[in-house]
Parts: structure tokens; C-alpha cells; sequence
């Protein structure tokens, strides 16, 4: 948003979006309900990770090195951290 209020960008999403992040790239990175996505300033897809069936993804941050922390839940209730690649390759799990 501009400093006099007016919306300079915006990315109509869908579904729930729960977390968002503007890239040193310019990007911006959010977790929506079934996965995380990477959007261009042209509103491209730079990539997306899709959750797994019966999984919600809640948040999404960068992390150093490129990676980025993305939390799910499942409907077993159990949790977990995933610190992943640009792409959804998933380096480290942490279940909750």
C-alpha cells in the first residue's frame, strides 16, 4: 500500500490465506490453506508446494540460504515444520 493509501499491488487468492512475506526479490511468498506459493510482481507463479492430501498449511517465512519454514497441520492432529527449498523439495522435518 502507498503511503497515501492506495493499493499499488494486490494478488486475489481463492482460498484462506493465513501468513505472507515480500521477498528481497520482490516476490511475495503466503501459505494458503493447501500449500505456499511464490508470486512475480507480473503476478506469475514462481512456484508452489502443494500439501499433502488431508494437510492445511498455516504459515509460511524465509528463512537464511534461500529456504523457507512452512508449517501444516493434519487431520490426525498431528503438526510439523518443514524447512524447504524454493520449489517445495523439503531439506528437514520436524514433527510436532
Amino acid at each position: 500500500m502507498a503511503a497515501s493509501g492506495e493499493i499499488e499491488w494486490e494478488y486475489p487468492i481463492a482460498e484462506e490465506t493465513s501468513d505472507a512475506w515480500l521477498l528481497e526479490n520482490g516476490d511475495v511468498i503466503f501459505a494458503f490453506k493447501k500449500g505456499v506459493r511464490e508470486v512475480k510482481a507480473d503476478k506469475s507463479t514462481a512456484w508452489e508446494y502443494h500439501a499433502p492430501r488431508g494437510a492445511e498449511t498455516h504459515s509460511c517465512q524465509p528463512l537464511p540460504g534461500g529456504l523457507f519454514l512452512v508449517g501444516e497441520s493434519y487431520s490426525n492432529g498431528t503438526s510439523a515444520l518443514y524447512e524447504m527449498e524454493r520449489g517445495g523439495a523439503i531439506k528437514k522435518t520436524v514433527t510436532i
